[in-house]
């Protein structure tokens, strides 16, 4: 079913609801730039052979519900911008998702602009190598829990967050940050932080680009983190005054 729909940009109304799609290994841009799609009926889909997920629903703009609480995604590994520019998106169920085979999960939310909320506590992401911009360009979300997020085979992280400018708290304490080659504007244009935990990320050894990761953030942000994370963000930071150190 790759491609499938893909480019219906007159298409409003789908009904799927009597598809088979038990066997079906790869979804890939299914219903790409199906622009103009405002109701998809996919309530039926089996998913529990399907392992390419990548661009499914890209760019799928007057889509402004999208419940999958049905999705079996347990043999899924490629998410990659799988709700991209789902720009009228302003209800996303993904909480039932089993990620656990993911290793790819960049731009999966990316320019889900009118997003205010999304439940990803339950993401395994131990196997996931790309997160850039992950969340990016996502104006209207209000809160991310982020808790569970195991980042120890993350590579990319670039522009992770960029833009996510109603987000007034941040919790990433626990990630973990040793292989990750690409940090840059990772925190690009949260402009209403108010609140950064990074308690447990070490920066200190890092080589690539330093001066974005910060940029834009309020110069008022409390920052938490670690005594010699302190010391690394004083030195080639040293606007944010506001720095405690986690106990």
């Amino acid at each position: 079913m790759n491609g499938m729909f893909a480019n219906c940009n007159q298409l409003t109304d789908l009904d799927l609801s009597s598809f088979n799609t038990s066997n079906v290994r790869t979804m890939e841009a299914m219903f790409f730039r199906c622009v103009n799609l405002t109701n998809l009926n996919i309530s039926s889909f089996d998913t529990s052979k399907v392992t390419n997920m990548q661009d499914m629903f890209i760019r799928c703009e007057k889509l402004s519900e999208l419940d999958l609480s049905n999705f079996d995604t347990s043999n899924v590994t490629n998410m990659q911008a799988m709700f991209r520019a789902c720009i009228g998106l302003k209800k996303l169920n993904v909480k039932n998702f089993n990620t656990e085979k993911v290793t790819n999960m960049s731009g999966m939310f990316a320019a889900c602009e009118q997003l205010t909320e999304l439940d990803v506590s339950n993401f395994n992401t131990s196997k996931v190598t790309d997160m850039l911009p992950m969340f990016q360009l996502m104006y209207s979300l209000e809160k991310l829990d982020l808790s569970n997020f195991d980042t120890q085979q993350v590579t990319n992280m670039y522009y992770m967050f960029s833009s996510c400018k109603n987000l007034t708290e941040l919790d990433v304490s626990n990630f973990n940050i040793k292989n990750v080659t690409d940090l840059e504007a990772i925190f690009l244009g949260c402009i209403s932080l108010k609140k950064l935990n990074i308690s447990k990320m070490d920066l200190t050894n890092y080589e690539g680009e330093t001066a974005k990761i910060f940029l834009d953030i309020p110069k008022t942000v409390e920052i938490i983190t670690n005594e010699e994370m302190k010391k690394w963000i004083n030195k080639n930071y040293s606007v944010y005054s506001n720095i405690k150190v986690e106990e």
